[in-house]
């Protein structure tokens, strides 16, 4: 049986400005880097929620 919970925000004004600046930052980085990652020179993977970055020297 799956089971589903749904939360409620009711932040104020200075908090919402703060909850749209952060997930604002962390929505660039989660598109940004996949992009910055195939760019690395010699390659990256990642694997177990790392990155890793294979050297060719």
């Amino acid at each position: 049986m799956n089971k589903a919970y749904k939360f409620g925000l009711h932040p104020n004004k200075s908090k919402e400005k703060l909850l749209g600046k952060t997930f604002s930052c962390v929505r660039f980085i989660y598109n940004h880097m996949p992009a910055r990652i195939t760019e690395m020179k010699g390659g990256a993977r990642i694997r177990n929620n790392r990155i890793t970055v294979s050297s060719s020297r």
